[in-house]
């Protein structure tokens, strides 16, 4: 009787403890970065590209992007990492909402093309008027960033953002979303490693006769690395890659020292192994799969993962 009794008074708190769990659920959430978070051409695989309108696909949002200057051409944000609703990606977002049973009011402020002085700019500003509008708070309830990619991909080795410029710019984000909205969780997430491109992608097929090869000397796709001209560019790219990571990971600890459990890092990704199956059409880019790995992997680091 003293047993039953005993789980009946601890029923009322077990329930309460569900509760509590699926309220620490995020009602809303915001994503911040570049074209990986936009999921530029990702629903092209490089591996249609053999099909003739594959391809009409592929430069027609080219014409768009670089005639009329349309930024978003290229943009496929249903498989973004973070906030998509493909089922062939299962972003952040949907497995939230399947977790919580709730629909989240999200938005992707990324841009295609952003270096991180661009993230500070404008999408945070954009971030923060759609936060104010909808939510009646200064950022979402989770916010997701991964940044880096466009720093390192520039015109050339010597243009590269400087690991010093990107910790300035990092800094303001992070201190700006964590001193203006005490709810706020905020997951930066590690970038691919994009020095593996060559690696992965250089005789890769493109098109019906090409190779990837051929799309990087015809167009600047990530000049930095697909047509560095010597050891030392190469190396340089690598060693700003990797300090990059090393100013996320130290800034992020000492905001952990002043703002607790808000802030995660999500270094995984960096780890991830990428085949030319995970590549779009623009041998450059995630696929879909691509956007996959990423929300598995960065999705280990987050506070709702098992």
């Amino acid at each position: 009787m003293k047993k039953i009794i005993t789980a009946l008074m601890l029923f009322p708190l077990l329930v309460s403890a569900e509760e509590v769990h699926k309220e620490a659920y995020p009602k809303s959430m915001g994503a911040l970065g570049d074209s990986i978070t936009r999921a530029a051409n990702a629903g092209l695989r490089r591996q249609r590209s053999i099909f003739p309108w594959v391809m009409a696909n592929f430069f027609w949002r080219s014409y768009l992007r670089t005639v009329r200057d349309q930024n978003g051409s290229f943009d496929r944000p249903i498989y973004s990492w973070t906030t998509g609703s493909s089922k062939k990606v299962m972003s952040h977002r949907r497995r939230l909402e399947e977790l919580s049973g709730k629909k989240i009011k999200y938005y992707n402020s990324g841009i295609t093309g952003a270096k991180i002085g661009l993230v500070w700019q404008k999408e945070l500003p954009r971030l923060k008027k759609w936060s104010q509008d909808n939510l009646k708070q200064d950022y979402p309830d989770y916010v997701t960033l991964m940044i880096g990619a466009n720093d390192l991909c520039t015109g050339s080795a010597d243009n590269i953002t400087e690991p010093e410029k990107f910790e300035e710019h990092l800094t303001k984000i992070l201190d700006e979303i964590l001193e203006n909205s005490d709810k706020t969780k905020i997951l930066v997430s590690a970038f691919p490693n994009v020095n593996l491109l060559p690696e992965i992608l250089f005789d890769s097929r493109w098109g019906a006769r090409k190779k990837c090869a051929d799309l990087w000397r015809k167009f600047p796709i990530c000049p930095a690395i697909t047509r560095a001209k010597n050891q030392d560019q190469i190396n340089k790219v690598r060693d700003y890659y990797e300090r990059y990571h090393e100013v996320i990971a130290n800034k992020i600890t000492d905001l952990r020292d002043v703002y607790g459990d808000r802030i995660r890092f999500a270094p995984n990704v960096k780890e991830e192994t990428f085949t030319d199956d995970d590549i779009a059409v623009d041998c450059f880019h995630p696929n879909y799969y691509g956007q996959r790995k990423i929300a598995n992997k960065s999705f280990e680091s987050t506070w709702w993962a098992d």
